[in-house]
Formats: C-alpha cells, sequence, structure tokens
C-alpha cells in the first residue's frame, strides 16, 4: 500500500458557537499564525506573526523551502484568548495548513467571518512517502500541541513543561554542562588542540571536543574528506594524549562527526559507492548515505559505536551538512518508488535510541548546519542541540529570542568567544550574557603564542560563572518569559528573563539592538512573587539593591544603555 499524504492529527481546531451564531455572544475573532518566517541558514528563529488569510495558510520547511524553519506554529483567536501551539517531532519535510470556513467578503477583517478553523500536520514529501508491504507496521511523526487561555509567555512555558515530560529526566551531570572545543576556524595542529585544552579549563568549561577537522591533514579539508574516522597523521600519539589532558583537567573528552555523510575526496566514498543516495540520473546526493537502506543504516550505526569505544569518548557531537535537500532521492520498496524520507528518519531516530541505550553516559549533542534539525524527532535521543551556527551581534539575539519559543533553554546552545566570530560584533559581555538563556559553550579566545586579554579572560570567566552558581541549580524547570517576542531586525531592545518555578529568582537580560531610539528600557519582572523581599544586582556596575517584591513588580527597574550592541544583566535572588 502506497501512503502518498498522511496528517497524524488533523481535524477542527476552533469553531463558533450556536449560541454566537445567534448573536449572543461577541462573534467569530480574527486569528493570528505565529510561525518562524524564514528558512535560511543563519535566520533561525526569526518569530513573526501575522493574520490568518480567509484562504487559509500553510506553513512549510525543509522540502518545501529551506531547512531552517523550526516546525513550530501558534494561532491565536485575538478577542476570545484561545492560543493554540504546536509542534511536529519531525526532522524530514513537513507541513501545517489551516483552513477557514465561513464567509469571505471584502468587508471582514481577514479571519473574521470564519465560522470554525480547519488544521491538519503531518510530513511532506514527494508522494508515495511510505509504501507498506503485506503486514509491515509504521509510526507517524509526533504531534505536540495544546490550548491555553492566556498569553504566549504561558503557552511557551507549557510547551516546555510538556517536552521536559516527554524526553523524561536525563541522568545527573549529563544535561547542562559548558562546552568547549577547536574546530577549523584555525589550524587544528597538536599543539593547538594542547592550548585549547588548558584554556577550555581555565575558563571554566566541562566538556572539550575536537570538531571537524580531526581525521585530515589540513583543517580547510574537513568538508571533503568527511567520512574517513581515522586519526590524522599530524597526531602521531593519536587522540589518547588530548584525552588523558582533559581527563587530567576535569573535563569531558569527544569528537564531533559527521557519519551520514561522505565527502568527494574520501576513501570512503571510492570504497563504498553502492552506500550513496542517488538522484533519478544516478548521481550522488551531495554524498548523503542512504540510510533508508537497512544495511547502509547499520554500517553507520556501527561507524559511531567504534569511534565512541576505540577513542573511550564521553561526549558525541553529531553533523550534518547537506543542506537543503528539495525533494531528495527515491527508495525502491516492494518494488515500487518511495520518498526517502520516512524510512530515512524511521532508521536514524531507531539507531541513534540504541546507541543511547548502549553508551548511556555519553554525552550526545545534535547540530546540522547550524539549526536545521532542532526538532523534537530528533532530540529525543540526544540532551541538546545547536541551533544557529550564527552568532553574530544583533543577529544572535533574535536566534536565541525565537529559539527558546519552540525548546527549552537548557536544550539550545549558544556560544561565547572568538570560533564562530562572535567576538566580531558588540562588547565582550554580549554572548557571555545571551549563552545565560541557553546553555554556554566558550571558544578559543587567544592562538597559540598569543597571550590571553585578562579583561576578556576574566568576562568569560564571569558568565560561566554566574550561568553556574545563578542558572543552572533550577534550570530543569525554568519559566523562560519573552518581554519583546516580535522584533524588527536589528531594532530596538531585546528582553529575555529565565526565572524559577517557584518565583524566587530571575535572571533578566537586556540586549540593546541598535542606536535608534531610547537608551532606557524600564523591565517590570514577569516571574517573581509580590509577597518577598529580593536582592537585585545589576551586573555592569556591580551594584545591588534590596526592594520589596511588589515594589519590584511595579515600579520594575530602569536600564540605561548608552550605545548599541550592549547588554545589561539583572540577577534577582531572596533578600536575606
Amino acid at each position: 500500500m502506497a501512503l502518498s499524504r498522511i496528517d497524524p492529527w488533523s481535524g477542527v481546531l476552533w469553531r463558533r458557537s450556536a449560541y454566537e451564531r445567534a448573536g449572543d455572544a461577541v462573534g467569530a475573532p480574527a486569528f493570528r499564525v505565529g510561525r518562524f518566517a524564514d528558512d535560511r541558514w543563519g535566520h533561525e528563529g526569526a518569530w513573526t506573526e501575522e493574520a490568518l488569510p480567509d484562504t487559509g495558510a500553510v506553513v512549510a520547511g525543509r522540502y518545501r523551502g529551506g531547512p531552517h524553519r523550526h516546525p513550530l506554529v501558534t494561532l491565536a483567536a485575538v478577542s476570545t484568548g484561545e492560543l493554540f501551539i504546536g509542534q511536529l517531532g519531525w526532522s524530514g519535510g513537513y507541513r501545517w495548513a489551516f483552513e477557514t470556513a465561513g464567509p469571505r467578503t471584502e468587508s471582514a477583517r481577514a479571519g473574521a467571518g470564519a465560522r470554525r478553523i480547519r488544521f491538519r500536520v503531518g510530513p511532506d514529501a514527494p508522494a508515495p512517502q511510505r509504501v507498506l508491504s503485506p503486514g509491515e507496521a509504521v509510526d507517524t511523526p509526533k504531534v505536540h500541541l495544546g490550548m491555553v487561555l492566556a498569553d504566549l509567555d504561558r503557552a511557551v512555558d507549557e510547551m516546555h513543561r510538556h517536552v521536559r515530560r516527554v524526553r523524561g529526566a536525563r541522568p545527573a551531570g549529563r544535561t547542562g554542562l559548558v562546552e568547549s572545543g577547536i574546530g577549523p576556524e584555525q589550524e587544528m595542529t597538536a599543539r593547538a588542540v594542547l592550548h585549547e585544552i588548558d584554556a577550555a579549563a581555565d575558563l571554566g568549561a566541562e566538556v572539550f571536543f575536537l570538531d571537524a577537522g580531526w581525521y585530515t591533514g589540513r583543517s580547510a579539508d574537513w568538508h571533503r574528506t568527511a567520512g574517513d574516522w581515522q586519526v590524522a597523521a599530524r597526531y602521531p600519539g593519536g587522540l589518547a594524549p588530548f584525552r588523558e589532558r582533559c581527563h587530567r583537567l576535569g573535563l569531558r573528552f569527544g569528537l564531533w562527526m559527521e557519519p551520514e555523510r561522505v565527502g568527494p575526496d574520501s576513501r570512503s566514498a571510492a570504497e563504498h559507492p553502492e552506500r550513496l543516495a542517488r538522484r533519478p540520473d544516478g548521481r550522488p546526493l551531495r554524498g548523503l548515505l542512504d540510510l533508508s537502506d537497512d544495511e547502509v543504516a547499520a554500517a553507520v550505526e556501527s561507524s559511531i559505536a567504534d569511534l565512541v569505544q576505540r577513542h573511550g569518548l564521553d561526549f558525541f557531537r553529531l553533523d550534518h551538512n547537506v543542506g537543503a535537500l528539495g525533494a531528495g532521492y527515491v527508495h525502491r520498496s516492494g518494488g515500487l518508488p518511495e520518498s526517502h524520507w520516512w524510512r530515512y528518519y524511521d532508521n536514524l531516530y531507531a539507531l541513534f535510541g540504541r546507541l543511547r541505550r548502549r553508551f548511556p553516559d555519553v554525552v550526545l549533542e545534535t547540530c546540522a548546519s547550524g539549526g536545521a534539525r532542532s526538532d523534537l524527532g530528533m532530540l529525543e535521543a540526544f540532551d541538546h542541540t545547536w541551533v544557529t551556527d550564527w552568532q553574530l551581534a544583533p543577529r544572535s539575539f533574535h536566534i536565541t529570542n525565537g529559539m527558546t519559543l519552540a525548546l527549552p533553554p537548557e536544550l539550545v546552545d549558544r556560544h561565547v568567544g572568538a570560533g564562530m566570530n562572535d567576538h566580531l560584533r558588540g562588547d565582550v559581555d554580549w554572548g557571555g550574557r545571551l549563552a545565560l538563556f541557553g546553555r554556554p559553550t566558550v571558544g578559543w579566545l587567544h592562538e597559540v603564542g598569543a597571550p590571553p586579554s585578562a579583561v576578556q579572560r576574566e568576562r568569560v570567566r564571569h558568565a560561566v560563572r554566574l550561568y553556574k552558581e545563578r542558572v543552572r541549580p533550577w534550570q530543569d524547570d525554568a519559566v523562560l518569559h519573552h518581554h519583546t517576542p516580535l522584533l524588527d531586525q536589528d531594532a530596538g531592545w531585546g528582553v529575555l528573563e529565565r526565572s524559577s518555578r517557584d518565583r524566587t529568582r530571575a535572571v533578566i537580560g537586556l540586549f540593546r539592538l541598535d542606536a535608534a531610539g531610547p537608551d532606557r528600557w524600564v523591565v517590570h519582572p514577569r516571574g517573581l512573587s509580590p509577597a518577598p523581599r529580593y536582592r537585585v544586582t545589576a551586573d555592569n556596575r556591580d551594584e545591588t539593591w534590596e526592594v520589596a517584591g511588589a515594589e519590584l513588580l511595579r515600579d520594575g527597574v530602569t536600564v540605561r544603555l548608552a550605545t548599541a550592541l550592549t547588554s545589561e544583566v539583572l540577577l534577582v535572588e531572596p533578600a536575606a
């Protein structure tokens, strides 16, 4: 049986009652759809909301468009207060569709005359998406959907709580770790690796990994030789000296790997051409391995397990750099053509589920050309995810602001340092403070032979201490408040607040995105209680004062930032 389209959840999402049709109530509301506006690399998290047209709306990604639009949507009934929020836990092509049923007149506001709103959500790919053999069973992707009578903050918090429940508790000591590493932004010599291990430990990191390039003769070749997972000859002692140095300094040791792809210059591509996914004309599809084939999936799983065991890894970083696949490729099942997406991700999820059980103490991180696979399907087996490769201010705030609408902040990786160019824009505190609303990775700050900047070094260490002492102890049940969910690109101020569930503590970050507009912002905390007294610390000047909760919530705190791309963080805790 060939399945051309399947929607795991569909139906009527909202409808007018008989009383409203009789004119006894406020009437049908206008609707607004929230979604990520951009599907391009480096533009993850660009959240937007717009009126639902009378003709309905479709939100799609990965197959219809680029891969960097996370499959989260909201639908708000403006005048009656219902707010629906949903995600599809799926790493392939996806499609949300909303249809209106009601009068369509030129005088009606968009969506205002709707009698009901229908929706459907599911995987999206060329037909047939799946061909079932006699007796074969298949699971559809999971839909995570709920409704609140509240604002976006409450809806996001309920989604975060739901995600934490369905993921289950992770073992203590495997989550929330501060990471560091060395990647192909510099030449990854043995001397440079040891230098970066020492620098990572000095900054307060707890994990160190070798990123793309540890298997090559030159760091610049990392993309072309992926698939040859043997230690490069430039490390004559292998990786053991690096692992031992890490463990001696109290760091976990790990490696990057891109097991689903082989580079054009790799031995793997030449030795196993039969494993490559191919276009209909027979050409290889960007070096992608055909994981829709069970034997290829088994070989990939074996290569990952071998890497973990051979090098005694405490940490494993998965990457995926094939970009937008569009229609992808055709797999043949039972003599019929079948889109690769469904079988591919069934196999990928299953093999990482087995690896998770086999190596329960290994920290698993996933990334994909930045944030191209940050969905809940991919995150079932992983501890956290890289949401972007773009680290420069001010867009780095937009990305964190948007991606934490979809994911609890402890799952969202943010970078501090020079490894991904975030040192080029904004003051030294920008990245460190932004990481307080995710999980920090600290990058290299000075090259081999160059002395570190004492000021820069101390500010990064300070940010790491704030995360460890003021955020991490209560982060697994934290509430995230988006004071500025909708932003004009690179304009105004951005404000995020991370508070404890018991309303006793909060960390509030304020980021000035440009030089236009006022240089002051009055922030009113949302996650605190009016009853206690609080001690508030403004980090820029290290000034602390006490204030009653009711006064703090009523009057707020005025923060002045004189120039663009600067920031402040307010630390709130119970008064002694």
